[in-house]
């Protein structure tokens, strides 16, 4: 386990029963070929309808450091994807509601159909039509913008590298409501778009007023396998800290996936929780998605849900979550007088 605080006993013996690409099974952490994370990446992706990676150009940029650089993730282990109490990756179609639909760049653009003086957006990365499958029929009163750039974290970490690509993002949509003007950003990620949000954090730290991060931060061993890389979490460190002490809102959730060659979700987590002080707290198995909640944290606006699940459904899963998550949470912390 890393030198950071490692998962609670409770999540560890969950942990403990989880047997992941063979890696795994001979105690391996080196990197996992590029060839490998492409190809069982696409199958989640494939699973979910998301674009093919192939036919998405994300704008480039100068290259990142070894150490600071987002790893690129490897997906789940098809062996042990068959958890039929889950409900998984098959995303049905239930329409879109009292909303309507914009086609965007790498992605697309959900309003409800009544305008309103002011609104509040949700930026979502990653699983982009999945999530529109999910918020749309849930009319939430909100504006969506999915941003789907296909499989990695690189990715999105290249396309939010800029400040600027943020505010073309930010200032499409502001065009496309006007003269409704914006009021709360909320950015959510699932999976792999954790990348942009680390980016996001990086130039825009204060920009948005609640994060919803769903089984979607990892990072890399440093060179002794087990202790978790300082760079790859420190963004989310500070974002952790600062919703600590009341704001903005973060809820972190994870599975119980133990992927081979990089920090689970989990261990993430428990690392954030530390550097905040907090501990966990039984979750009294509360079922949500064909997911059961193991534990929970909660410091001032810091949040984490420690979920069951160890295969691919249980990962798609965790996408589910996000209509309750903005209904039950989000929003009624925006609604609030500060």
């Amino acid at each position: 386990m890393p030198t950071s605080p490692g998962p609670s006993s409770f999540a560890a013996a969950l942990a403990s029963l989880v047997v992941i690409a063979g890696a795994l099974a001979a105690g391996a952490r080196s990197p996992v070929p590029s060839s490998d994370v492409a190809a069982h990446a696409a199958a989640v992706h494939d699973a979910l309808d998301t674009p093919a990676p192939s036919a998405i150009r994300a704008p480039e940029q100068a290259p990142q450091s070894a150490s600071a650089a987002p790893i690129e993730e490897r997906g789940i282990d098809d062996a042990h994807a068959a958890e039929p109490t889950i409900l998984g990756c098959a995303i049905e179609e239930r329409g879109n509601g009292d909303n309507r639909v914009i086609d965007m760049e790498h992605g697309t653009l959900l309003m409800p159909n009544a305008p309103s003086p002011a609104y509040d957006l949700v930026l979502h990365f990653h699983g982009g039509e999945p999530a529109r499958k999910l918020l749309a029929p849930a009319n939430l009163g909100v504006v969506v913008r999915t941003v789907d750039l296909g499989a990695g974290s690189e990715r999105y970490a290249r396309a939010l590298g800029m400040p600027r690509e943020l505010h073309v993002i930010l200032d499409a949509v502001e065009r496309e409501l006007a003269p409704s003007r914006r009021r709360h950003l909320v950015v959510t990620a699932w999976s792999a778009g954790y990348g942009a949000v680390r980016a996001l954090l990086t130039h825009n730290p204060e920009i948005a007023s609640a994060f919803v991060l769903l089984d979607s931060v990892h990072t890399s061993y440093q060179p002794d396998g087990h202790t978790l890389e300082p760079m790859g979490l420190l963004p989310f460190e500070e974002l952790a800290q600062r919703a600590a002490h009341g704001r903005p809102y973060v809820l972190v959730t994870h599975s119980s996936i133990r992927p081979p060659g990089y920090a689970s979700t989990t261990e993430v987590a428990d690392a954030l929780t530390a550097h905040v002080g907090a501990r966990r707290r039984y979750g009294g198995l509360a079922h949500a998605a064909g997911l059961e909640q193991l534990t929970r944290v909660d410091s001032g606006a810091f949040h984490v849900r420690g979920y069951t699940g160890i295969g691919k459904d249980a990962h798609c899963a965790q996408l589910r979550l996000l209509p309750e998550i903005l209904r039950d949470d989000v929003l009624p912390f925006l609604a609030a007088p500060r």
